[in-house]
């Protein structure tokens, strides 16, 4: 079946959760005390589960392909999130600071002096910000207008 790339990575989603969900099931089911009864039959959803990551990989595998006309944009806001993140953990506060002593030692008052000010992060992190919008952006229109084929035997 021929889909958009934005339907395509949503039942990927989906067949990820299903697929989860029946592994937990596995997990719990597998186990139990002996001759107590079975709601559900462990093989069954082995197999299931066997059965759905089949699914997964063949939906991964159209969606790898058709993203290889915008890898360097998805390349690109991986990092751009990285940085943005990155960014956020800087500590700026140039204030003082009452360290605890360790081991009885006593108290001690430090001044924290910062080389990337708060004004500085905090434009550093807008910039990045507006790049991550424009790439996702791009990337959403991309995945809208991008068509996929999808094997007919999925489930949903």
């Amino acid at each position: 079946m021929k889909v958009t790339l934005a339907r395509a990575l949503k039942e990927k989603n989906r067949i990820a959760g299903r697929l989860h969900h029946v592994q937990d099931l596995v997990k719990k089911e597998n186990r139990k005390i002996k001759n107590s009864p079975r709601t559900l039959s462990p093989a069954g959803l082995a197999a299931e589960a066997e059965r759905l990551s089949a699914q997964l990989i063949a939906v991964k595998t159209a969606i790898a392909e058709a993203n290889a006309g915008i890898v360097g944009t998805i390349v690109e806001l991986e990092e751009v999130k990285s940085l943005l993140t990155f960014f956020r953990e800087v500590p700026a506060d140039d204030d003082l600071e009452i360290l605890e002593g360790r081991f009885g030692s006593s108290r001690s008052v430090v001044e924290w002096d910062v080389a990337l000010d708060k004004s500085t992060l905090l434009e550093k992190r807008g910039a990045l910000q507006a790049r991550a919008d424009a790439l996702q952006d791009k990337l959403d229109e991309y995945n809208v207008r991008t068509k996929v084929t999808l094997p007919d035997d999925l489930d949903g």
